[in-house]
């Protein structure tokens, strides 16, 4: 029994301790619209520190949260309709309360008295209400200046040269001019009547003398009478000069390097920026476009590069080199000649896209790639130029190329990519070296030298230049006009790619291909060394 009574004793002190440290938190809430503190309003919900404690408002405004221990509390009204302030309570142990109001988020702080005296800072507008049209706005629109500025000013400033210029000087504008009077002329634009003949016009002048001063008055009759000697103006007519020979090269060269580049963006169109199908076959490389560039400038500064040569490219790929030597300087013909047949059909693609282009087809010379070997050439008539990217070309077709070199009357110039010690002692070609030029590769960026020669013994030109047997097909069909090429590159492409052959078909018209003109092995090429003898010897 006296257990239990110390035990209510003890819950009663803790209770009564609790009660003594605890103070209440009070305010009232004034909204701005409110023209009687009586009325009654609606409640709202105060919350103490952020949810920890709520209450909700008397009609007239009042709020308090019971038996608050001391700390720091925020007070905040919450309600979609008024923009309240946050104030921070700050409650001692001796039961002093402190108070700061925060208007707005980010401003100062302002220490206010306890009770809180809340206040609305006004309504929360959820909507914009729309703008009216305005005459100010309209006006000070740029568009609407930028069109009645200009009328303004045509019709202000006739009138003040008027007032400014010198009668005698005015009709002399007016006779050097050769035309009416501006101020007929704007009447007529704003609607006034213009002077049908000699009669209106003598009217309007006069009219206008009554409303002009005596003097301006005297020096009009002056000038009608004749009395003022009256000074002829000569105009000068100064004829357009010539451009210089420099400038028009200059000119010229430019429109040369736009047509040039427009040139690559089309075989960068149809087989984009490298190309090539390399695997399989013999070395490839593709000179970039500025390199090709300086290369036949070099030709034809110092090779006779010009008009009416013809030029060859051995291994011609995708035709770049012989594209270009098209367009700048523009040879009589220019020929590509390819072993592997994936690139050649690569270069009638290229040659297609060209001749299709519109912009290209006028300013291109005859272009035209064959597929063959060099080796069945007995000579390189009828070309006066032999370029050839021959890195990678064997000794043996080096030899055969000289020797077809050697032979022919029209070649004159080779240009390649061998030194002159491999190029006339290890090769046999009859020239003399006329200079070099580094070059740079597409794609890997490579750089090689390419060497210029020049036939040491030139023969003669004769008028009947004979075409070997290899390239006859290509100058027959090239002879006719862009057309006759264009024709014979689409039945070339549709005899290759022709889905509707028979295995016996096919194997029917490789049979009747010239040998001369078949695809031919590595093994022709380059000593293979196969996997049997090897697992034969290691036996």
């Amino acid at each position: 029994m006296a257990m239990r009574f110390l035990t209510l004793v003890g819950v009663f002190v803790c209770g009564l301790l609790t009660f003594v440290g605890a103070v209440n938190i009070e305010g009232r809430i004034y909204l701005p619209a409110a023209t009687d503190d009586e009325a009654p309003m609606s409640p709202f919900q105060v919350v103490l520190d952020g949810g920890v404690r709520s209450t909700l408002s008397t009609a007239d405004g009042h709020f308090v949260f019971h038996d608050v221990v001391p700390g720091r509390y925020t007070v905040d009204v919450y309600t979609p309709l008024y923009m309240f302030s946050q104030f921070k309570v700050d409650i001692s142990a001796d039961e002093n309360i402190r108070v700061l109001e925060f208007k707005y988020p980010g401003t100062g702080k302002l220490p206010v008295s306890h009770p809180l005296v809340v206040e609305a800072h006004g309504k929360i507008q959820y909507f914009q209400p729309r703008e009216r049209l305005s005459i100010m706005d309209l006006v000070r629109n740029p568009s609407f200046l930028a069109l009645v500025v200009p009328i303004v000013m045509v019709w202000l400033l006739p009138k003040l040269s008027e007032g400014m210029m010198d009668p005698e000087e005015y009709k002399r504008a007016q006779d050097e001019m050769g035309t009416s009077d501006p101020q007929q002329m704007l009447r007529g634009i704003f609607g006034g009547a213009e002077a049908k003949d000699a009669e209106d016009r003598k009217n309007g002048r006069e009219g206008m003398l009554e409303n002009v001063s005596p003097r301006k008055r005297r020096l009009e009759e002056r000038v009608k009478s004749g009395k003022r000697s009256k000074k002829t103006v000569t105009l000068n007519h100064t004829t357009a000069k010539p451009l210089s020979d420099k400038r028009s090269l200059e000119l010229a060269a430019e429109f040369i390097d736009h047509d040039v580049s427009s040139l690559y963006k089309v075989i960068h169109k149809q087989t984009g920026a490298l190309g090539g199908n390399a695997a399989g076959g013999a070395i490839y490389g593709e000179i970039t476009k500025n390199s090709m560039g300086r290369i036949l400038e070099y030709m034809q500064e110092h090779c006779e590069l010009g008009r009416d040569s013809v030029f060859l490219d051995i291994g011609s790929g995708l035709g770049k080199p012989n594209f270009h030597a098209s367009l700048a300087p523009g040879v009589a013909v220019s020929y590509g000649i390819e072993l592997e047949d994936q690139r050649w059909q690569l270069s009638l693609s290229n040659l297609q896209g060209v001749l299709k282009t519109f912009a290209l087809y006028s300013k291109i010379n005859p272009v035209i790639f064959t597929h063959g070997d060099i080796t069945d050439a007995k000579t390189l008539e009828p070309f006066s130029h032999v370029y050839s990217f021959d890195v990678g070309f064997p000794p043996t077709v080096m030899a055969h190329v000289a020797n077809c070199f050697n032979q022919s009357a029209s070649a004159n110039f080779f240009i390649s990519f061998h030194p002159p010690r491999k190029v006339l002692e290890q090769y046999g070609f009859k020239v003399e070296e006329l200079g070099r030029l580094p070059t740079s590769m597409a794609g890997s960026k490579e750089g090689h030298l390419v060497y210029f020669y020049r036939k040491i013994k030139r023969k003669a030109d004769t008028e009947d230049k004979r075409v070997d047997p290899l390239f006859g097909v290509g100058f027959q069909v090239v002879q006719e006009g862009h057309d006759a090429v264009l024709s014979w590159v689409e039945e070339q492409v549709a005899k290759r790619f022709n889905q509707g052959r028979t295995r016996r078909q096919v194997q029917m018209a490789k049979a009747a291909t010239p040998t001369s003109l078949r695809e031919k092995k590595l093994e022709t090429f380059y000593k293979v060394v196969r996997r049997g003898a090897l697992s034969a010897k290691a036996k």
